[in-house]
């Protein structure tokens, strides 16, 4: 890291309160230095060059705006995602929905109402078919409606968790792609949404969010309860030739 070329950007953007044009000079220089080791050393000549000022009040609030810019979490590399909405009735959320597990390829962790539309139960089972470590958590009432897919999920492996004995519903909508991308929104994993209901869906690559729906995620599935589907059923004693 050049410390002189930093310097220098340091002094020209110390004016005492942050212009827009000075956060973004900043921004952009912590974006391209995502280690937390290079951060610390500018946040480090920061507070040497507001010692070496008179101006105290008009410094200080300079190194306050300083600090705050270089203290971001450093965002993840670009994914080529950008965050975006999508509407129904029509077909942009299902093409969506479907284009989310066609690209996951490490991991999708869906938490989810119900599920009913079988192009949705399809695009979960191609995904863990290719690898991807798939888990679902949904509410176990509607577990039970007619047209629902979980059990043909655990059928195929996928674990899947419910909020058995509760007296409430698991009634969340969101998903997360390879720790990555949240899905999320009104819109249900069922045709009638997509083909009748007013419904929204947001699909956004924000690492804040991400990570926020994340320990929910994995906070619902430590307390769910995974209810695995028993083998096929078969009659006790074989029926005798002929009856």
């Amino acid at each position: 890291m050049d410390t002189h070329a930093l310097d220098q950007l340091l002094r020209q953007t110390l004016t005492g309160r942050l212009q827009t044009a000075d956060r973004k000079t900043l921004a952009d220089w912590a974006d391209h230095h995502p280690e937390d080791s290079d951060r610390a050393i500018a946040r480090a000549r920061a507070f040497a060059l507001a010692r070496s000022l008179v101006h105290a009040d008009a410094v200080v609030e300079w190194l306050e705006e300083v600090v705050r810019v270089l203290a971001r979490p450093a965002t993840d590399a670009p994914t080529g995602e950008q965050a975006n909405a999508f509407f129904s009735p029509g077909k942009a959320c299902i093409h969506e929905v479907l284009r989310q597990f066609d690209m996951a390829r490490q991991s999708c962790d869906v938490c989810v109402f119900t599920i009913t539309d079988d192009r949705i139960t399809d695009a979960i089972i191609r995904a863990n078919a290719r690898g991807v470590a798939v888990r679902v958590i949904t509410d176990d009432e509607k577990s039970h409606d007619l047209g629902s897919d979980i059990d043909q999920l655990q059928m195929c492996g996928i674990p899947c968790k419910m909020d058995v004995g509760n007296v409430a519903h698991m009634h969340h909508k969101f998903a997360l792609f390879d720790g990555r991308r949240l899905m999320t929104g009104s819109f249900n994993w069922t045709r009638s949404a997509s083909e009748q209901n007013e419904e929204s869906l947001l699909v956004t690559p924000d690492p804040v969010l991400v990570k926020l729906f994340t320990a929910r995620f994995e906070n619902l599935w430590g307390r769910m309860k995974e209810v695995v589907v028993p083998p096929p059923w078969k009659p006790a004693i074989e029926p005798r030739e002929g009856m």
